[in-house]
């Protein structure tokens, strides 16, 4: 259109049908990755003109790089937006997968790598409204993993248990005290 968007982008901020908006990602599916006439990429425009969890699943199975890109007009990481907005549980938990500071497949070897410091805000900035994706994802993790996302430093070097929502962390006590007794007993 006159503003450079593309029919994807129009139809996000449209707020069109999810059907509509899913037969123009099934058609042209690398247009998820481009970004409308004002910067923004079409996972944020959908976050922010309300679009459902299969709309923003669609976006992110076509171009999973969306999770972690910071949107260049408002300086935020997808999964900021998604809170701010109140979205699923479903939707946070897939971005933070796609941007956890370890990797969950690696249970033996808890190592932190390269992350946008996405679990620190869900543990730290969103008052327990996401605990359920925080409980998901440590009962995934071994013991050197609940203990590496325990202590891995947010943007301001605070640990995430030092920093975290009250509930969030109760939740990283226990489970260091669960893996603390199955340890002892299992001895």
């Amino acid at each position: 259109d006159k503003n450079g968007d593309l029919p994807l982008s129009v139809a996000i901020k449209s707020a069109c049908s999810p059907s509509v908006v899913n037969y123009l990602v099934m058609q042209y599916p690398e247009a998820c990755r481009l970004r409308d006439g004002n910067g923004h990429s079409n996972l944020h425009l959908a976050f922010e003109h309300g679009a459902d969890d299969r709309t923003m699943l669609g976006l992110l199975n076509h171009a999973p790089e969306l999770a972690t890109l910071v949107d260049k007009q408002i300086g935020m990481l997808p999964i900021q937006v998604a809170t701010e907005h109140e979205h699923s549980h479903f939707i946070v938990h897939h971005l933070l997968k796609q941007d956890l500071p370890i990797e969950i497949k690696e249970k033996v070897k808890a190592k932190v790598q390269e992350h946008n410091f996405s679990w620190n805000h869900i543990v730290s900035n969103t008052d327990d409204m996401y605990f359920p994706v925080v409980s998901k994802i440590l009962q995934q993790c071994t013991q050197p993993q609940v203990l590496a996302l325990a202590h891995v430093e947010g943007p301001d070097g605070r640990i995430a248990l030092s920093t975290a929502s009250p509930v969030c962390k109760h939740e990283m006590r226990v489970m260091l005290r669960l893996f603390n007794t199955l340890e002892v007993v299992n001895q």
